[in-house]
């Protein structure tokens, strides 16, 4: 995508990977609205037939606060369905499911009759945490800039490779995996073109190729020259003058990758008054 800088390339690309996953963010809080539904009915509840998440959560609340013996019961079953959270979900945070764990084994080993209130602080942190369905995030920037190197852009997308491939071999049959969303931004300010064009046309890094649902998104700027006049000679300045004192240096793109460039333009007048109004906001 070749655009002027501020016309939200960044914002255009993490909206595309909202919607392409939209599927597997469904799927999440059904998984979620299921173990939400075995908690209540491991607790004595008897059958679920409620879908809204919040209102599932607030009626779990509600049982675990009725008795220390009820509480004992959410806290076993929700711990067992945070520990086995299938992708796309997220796996649940290790401190929180610790201090769940340790809360569960004081309630056991605590007076049945006494109250369980106060006793409760993690296994209801753990509980509003499973109600956020929480899934992998599928949108990974690699900020560009002159200085970056191979070895520093294999080291930002390692992550993203191994939630790709984490996804892929998790994804029940008949759906496709969750698509992760590799965007390089200013792409075109980096000395190391060639490894972006491996990411970018052959799909594959140091020669090992890219797992099949990561999707690679690159943002440029246009690159141009400066025509100035000097001892009455017209000449072409590469505004490295301008990178000497800060700013990035953008660099025209090889044929290769030029041939597959989408231009995003620039804003307008009335575009560019909104947008800037919109961060003053922020």
């Amino acid at each position: 995508i070749e655009g002027e800088t501020g016309v939200s390339k960044t914002a255009l690309t993490r909206m595309y990977a909202l919607l392409v996953n939209s599927g597997a963010r469904e799927r999440a809080r059904a998984a979620v609205r299921a173990s939400l539904g075995v908690i209540l009915e491991a607790s004595g509840v008897g059958s679920v037939d409620e879908t809204d998440l919040a209102a599932l959560i607030n009626q779990i609340r509600g049982v675990a606060a009725a008795s220390r013996v009820a509480a004992v019961l959410v806290a076993a079953a929700l711990l067992d369905a945070c520990a086995s959270i299938p992708p796309p979900g997220l796996p649940a945070p290790r401190e929180l499911l610790e201090a769940a764990g340790a809360e569960l084994t004081a309630l056991q080993e605590g007076d049945q009759v006494a109250s369980a209130e106060g006793q409760l602080e993690a296994m209801l942190a753990l509980l509003d945490w499973l109600g956020q369905a929480t899934v992998h995030d599928c949108f990974v920037a690699l900020n560009v800039h002159s200085a970056l190197t191979p070895q520093d852009v294999r080291k930002s997308i390692a992550p993203a490779l191994a939630t790709a491939c984490t996804l892929a071999a998790a994804e029940p049959p008949g759906h496709s995996a969750s698509s992760v969303i590799l965007f390089l931004d200013e792409m075109n300010t980096s000395s190391c073109m060639g490894v972006f064009k491996e990411l970018i046309l052959d799909r594959s890094f140091d020669g090992v190729p890219l797992p099949g649902n990561v999707v690679i998104i690159a943002a440029c700027n246009p690159a141009r020259s400066l025509t100035i006049q000097s001892a009455g000679v017209l000449r072409q300045d590469d505004y490295g003058r301008d990178w000497a004192l800060g700013h990035y240096h953008v660099r025209a793109l090889p044929g290769s990758l030029a041939a597959i460039k989408w231009s995003f333009g620039a804003l307008g007048a009335d575009q560019e008054l909104e947008f800037v109004s919109r961060r003053l906001e922020q």
